[in-house]
């Protein structure tokens, strides 16, 4: 398994390459990826990357990242039907890709992943980026998939348990002065949030842990 990331991803796209692969008005996008932003009353110039927290930053990553599959599929035509097991899983730019042998993906399939990313002005995160054989397990979009005795099960990670935590301390902690009845009321979004996004894996021992 290919665990890939992208080195800041939002921050480092080719505003050139956007400019001329994004099917959309040119002049609105291209003053729009240069407006900048403002901080504490300075203006910081953005030369690269799209700002982030607005509903066209995450759709213009995405469409920028359109096209990997199709390029792995280009490269590996039969990788499918060869025993090579390939396939892609992305959401975002959070993706994995799954092989047969560590030394095939690296060796191969991961150049073809860096020389996609090197025309949109991104590189792989060379400390987060590894290659991890499915018996040990890996983290993903909050999950832990891991084989165990040749069955796969798929848990919420300890990152992701952890994180949750974290956020319901901190609702807690912000909210001290506030009525019992108020307090439920803010964290009953986070708590059914997270179970419900968990409930269709293996989380039976999660939700019942002290």
């Amino acid at each position: 398994m290919l665990e890939a990331d992208i080195q800041g991803c939002f921050d480092k796209i080719s505003h050139e390459w956007m400019i001329a692969n994004i099917p959309t008005d040119k002049v609105i996008l291209t003053k729009w990826l240069q407006a900048g932003f403002v901080y504490q009353n300075e203006l910081f110039p953005t030369e690269a990357g799209t700002p982030q927290g607005g509903i066209i930053s995450p759709v213009l990553a995405n469409m920028t990242l359109d096209g990997l599959e199709a390029k792995l599929a280009e490269k590996f035509p039969k990788a499918t039907q060869t025993g090579l097991k390939m396939n892609m899983v992305r959401y975002a730019d959070d993706f994995i890709i799954t092989g047969n042998s560590k030394k095939w993906l690296e060796n191969e399939v991961k150049p073809v992943v860096i020389g996609f990313l090197a025309e949109r002005g991104l590189v792989l995160s060379p400390e987060k980026t590894k290659t991890t054989h499915i018996k040990e397990g890996f983290d993903f979009l909050g999950w832990n998939i891991r084989k165990y005795s040749g069955k796969l099960l798929i848990k919420p990670s300890k990152a992701n348990v952890k994180a949750h935590l974290d956020k319901i301390r901190d609702v807690i902690k912000e909210n001290q002065a506030a009525k019992q009845a108020n307090l439920i009321r803010r964290l009953n979004p986070v708590l059914r949030g997270w179970a419900n996004y968990h409930s269709h894996v293996v989380a039976k021992d999660t939700f019942c842990s002290d």
